[in-house]
C-alpha cells in the first residue's frame, strides 16, 4: 500500500488572536506535515503524534498515519494511547512534587519511613530524601534484575499476575545504596520507582491510583494510565518493528518497577500537562496541577554536578544553550525520552519561550527497523518558528591553563552510570546491568583526552576545559578521596570508573607478552586472571569472550584467540558452543588431539550440531 494512502492525519491547529493568547507561527504546520511524511515512508514508522504548546495552550495537536497496521485504524492524538516508557519517570517526578505542592510529602522526608531493606553497600552516609528520588541522585546501585517480566509469549494477564507487587521488588535487596545521596546524577530507575511507591503510600493509595489522583484527574488527562485497563487497551496503538520489509506486532511489555516506564497516554493528554508546565502550573481551561511557584520549580535546575554545569529539574534533564546558532539546540531545553519494545517518546519544555513539544511512535529501534529520525528534524522546526537567531553565550566560563601537574589518578576507564556494581558473576548471567558505552580517560601532553578530545587542567583541581573553550570536564570523587566518576557541562549523567577495568587490561597484554616470549602456560594463568575479574565485574561474559577469541582468530592471532577459548571452556562447562570455538582454535593451531577432545565435548552437549559433526569428521580423517 503506497504511503500516500496511508498518510491519514488528524488536526488541530487553530491561530489565536493576541488576546487568546500566543499565536501560531504561520508555516508551521505544513512544515512539521512535510517532515512527518518524508520520515515516516523513509523510516518506516507506522504512525506518529505531534504535540506544541506555547504559555499554557495546546497550538498543534496531530496524528499521523496508522494505530494499527491490520485494522488501518488511524491515530486520533485525542484518543489513540501510546506507551510512553521512560517519560513515565519524568511524570512521577512532576507528579511526587504536586504531592509536595498539595502537603501530601516533603521535599527533605527520609524515605525510609516509607520503606524498609535499603541495603547500605558502601557505607553511604545521610538520609535518602524525597528529593533524592526525583533528582536521581539517591546513589541506588542500577542493578537490572527481575524489574521485566520476560515470558513475553505468555498472555498478557498471566504476566501481570506473576510479577510481585512494586514493594515486595524494592525490599528484596534492590535498593542498594552505593555513593552518598546528593553527590551525582546517577540515571535512576530504582530510586523513581521508589518515588512512585513512597507517593503512593503519603496518599494511602496504589501508585497508579495516586498517579490518577494527584495528577491525571487534576488535569483532565482523561485517557492516561499506569498500564491501560482491558477497557481502553483497544485504543492502545500497537507498537511495531520492521524485518523483513513488513511491520512485525510487538507484545506488551509487563515492569515491576512501573513508576519508572508504565504510563500509557494519548497525545492530547500529554499536552495537557505541557499546557500546566508551560501555563504556570494550568491548562488553557483552568485545571491545575500546582501552584505557579512549583510550577516555575519544576523547571529549573535542582541539582547541579558543578555550578556552571547543566543539572536536573524534579523529574526533567537540563540542556544547554551551545554557542553555534545555527543549531537547533541554541535554547536551553528541560525534558525527558522514552523508549518500549515498539514506542519511542520524547517530551520536551523550551523554556526560553515556554514551548512545549511532544513526540510519540509506535515504532522503535529495539524493535528493528533503524533509528527514528524526524524527532529532531520537528524540534529543529519549532525552535526555528518560534526562536530568533542570537548570539549564545559560551557555555564554559574562562578557565585558565595551569601546567605542571600529575594527572594520572584520572585516567582510565569510565561507564554510563546506568550498570551494577554490587552484583555477582551469576547475577551478570542472569542479565543485570554491566557496564556499557565505556569510555576512555587518558593522559597527554599535560592534560586529559576523552574521545579524540583535550581537555587542559584549570585553577579548579577537578574541572578541565575542552580545547576549544566550549565544554568542561568535572572528576567526583569518592568519600574516600578517590576519584570515581566525571561528568561534562553539557549533560549531567556521570560516567562512573568501571572496576577491575585496568587491572583486567594490564594483565590481558601482560599474557600477550608472555605468548611473545614463548611462555604459554604462564600466558595463560594471566589471562584467566583477567578473565576472571572481567566476569566478576561484568565487563565480560561468556559470549563477550567467545565473540573476543573470535577477534584474535580474525586477526592470525591464534595465540591469543586459544587464551580466551580455552578460558571459556572451562568457565562455562555446560556450554557446547564454548567447547566448539576451543576445537576450531585448537584446529588451527595444528593441535588435532585436543581439538577432537573439544569437540566430543561439545557434541555431547549438543549432538545435533552439524557443524560440530562435520568438523570431527574432518580432524578424524
Amino acid at each position: 500500500m503506497r504511503w500516500a494512502l496511508l498518510f491519514v492525519l488528524w488536526f488541530l491547529a487553530a491561530p489565536a488572536c493576541a488576546q487568546d493568547g500566543p499565536e501560531l507561527p504561520a508555516g508551521l504546520v505544513e512544515r512539521i506535515d512535510q517532515i512527518l511524511e518524508e520520515e515516516m515512508a523513509a523510516t518506516h514508522q507506522p504512525g506518529a503524534a505531534v504535540v506544541v504548546v506555547k504559555d499554557g495552550r495546546t497550538l498543534i495537536k496531530r496524528g499521523y498515519g496508522l494505530a494499527n497496521v491490520e485494522t488501518n485504524q488511524p491515530v486520533d492524538p485525542d484518543r489513540t494511547l501510546f506507551r510512553i516508557g521512560s517519560v513515565s519517570k519524568a511524570l512521577t517526578g512532576l507528579a511526587v512534587a504536586a504531592a509536595v505542592d498539595a502537603g501530601y510529602l516533603g521535599m527533605d522526608d527520609d524515605v525510609s519511613a516509607y520503606v524498609s531493606g535499603i541495603v547500605d553497600a558502601y557505607g553511604a552516609q545521610g538520609p535518602v530524601t524525597v528529593e533524592h528520588l526525583i533528582t536521581h541522585t539517591g546513589g541506588f546501585d542500577q542493578i537490572g534484575l527481575g524489574r521485566h517480566v520476560w515470558e513475553l509469549d505468555r498472555p498478557l494477564d498471566e504476566r501481570k499476575a506473576m510479577r510481585p507487587s512494586l514493594q515486595t521488588f524494592l525490599e528484596a535487596g534492590n535498593l542498594r545504596r552505593t555513593a552518598p545521596p546528593g553527590e551525582r546524577f546517577r540515571y535512576d530507575t530504582y530510586g523513581i520507582s521508589l518515588a512512585g511507591l513512597v507517593l503512593g503510600k503519603a496518599l494511602g493509595q496504589s501508585y497508579a491510583e495516586a498517579m490518577h489522583t494527584v495528577m491525571f484527574e487534576p488535569l483532565g488527562m482523561d485517557n492516561s494510565f499506569v498500564e491501560a485497563d482491558d477497557d481502553h487497551l483497544a485504543d492502545l496503538a500497537v507498537g511495531y518493528g520492521w524485518a523483513e520489509e513488513r511491520f512485525v506486532a510487538q507484545p506488551y511489555e509487563v515492569y515491576v518497577t512501573t513508576p519508572a516506564s508504565s504510563i500509557d497516554a494519548t497525545p492530547a493528554d500529554m499536552g495537557r500537562l505541557l499546557e500546566a508546565l508551560t501555563g504556570g502550573g494550568a491548562t488553557a481551561d483552568g485545571k491545575r496541577l500546582f501552584s505557579t511557584g512549583t510550577a516555575a520549580s519544576v523547571l529549573a535546575p535542582q541539582f547541579r554536578p558543578h555550578p556552571r554545569f547543566t543539572g536536573v529539574t524534579h523529574g526533567l534533564w537540563e540542556f544547554p544553550p551551545l554557542p553555534d546558532n545555527d543549531n537547533a539546540e541554541a535554547v536551553r531545553t528541560v525534558g525527558h525520552g522514552g523508549s518500549m519494545l515498539g514506542y519511542k517518546t520524547v517530551m520536551e519544555v523550551l523554556t526560553e519561550e515556554n514551548v512545549g513539544i511532544f513526540m510519540v511512535t509506535n515504532r522503535n529501534g529495539e524493535a528493528g527497523g533503524g533509528p527514528v529520525r524526524f524527532f529532531g528534524r520537528v524540534r529543529e522546526a519549532v525552535v526555528e518558528a518560534f526562536f530568533d537567531a542570537r548570539a549564545v553565550a559560551p557555555l564554559v566560563a574562562e578557565a585558565l591553563p595551569t601546567a605542571g601537574r600529575d594527572l594520572d589518578e584520572y585516567a582510565g576507564a569510565y561507564a554510563f552510570g546506568t550498570f551494577c556494581t554490587t552484583c555477582t558473576e551469576a547475577d551478570f548471567e542472569q542479565g543485570a546491568w554491566t557496564p556499557y558505552n565505556v569510555r576512555f580517560v587518558s593522559v597527554a601532553d599535560s592534560g586529559l583526552v576523552l574521545r579524540d578530545a583535550r581537555y587542559h587542567p584549570t585553577r579548579e583541581p577537578d574541572v578541565f576545559v575542552r580545547a576549544d573553550g566550549e565544554q568542561e570536564l568535572f572528576f567526583g570523587r569518592d568519600p574516600a578521596g578517590s576519584v570515581a566518576f566525571y561528568v561534562l557541562s553539557s549533560d549531567p549523567a556521570t560516567f562512573e570508573r568501571v572496576p577491575n577495568y585496568s587491572a583486567m587490561s594490564d594483565l590481558l597484554a601482560e599474557a600477550g607478552g608472555l605468548l611473545e616470549a614463548g611462555q604459554p602456560e604462564t600466558a595463560q594463568t594471566r589471562a584467566d586472571e583477567a578473565l576472571t575479574l572481567a566476569r566478576s565485574s561484568g565487563l565480560m561474559h561468556e559470549g563477550l569472550i567467545n565473540a573476543t577469541g573470535y577477534h584474535h582468530l580474525e586477526e592470525d592471532n591464534v595465540g591469543m584467540a586459544l587464551l580466551f577459548f580455552d578460558h571459556n571452556a572451562r568457565a562455562y562447562p555446560g556450554s557446547w558452543n564454548v567447547h566448539d570455538s576451543l576445537g576450531e582454535a585448537l584446529a588451527l593451531a595444528g593441535r588435532t588431539e585436543e581439538a577432537i577432545a573439544a569437540y566430543e565435548r561439545s557434541l555431547a552437549l549438543n549432538p545435533s550440531s552439524v557443524s560440530g559433526k562435520e568438523a570431527l569428521r574432518r580432524l578424524r580423517q
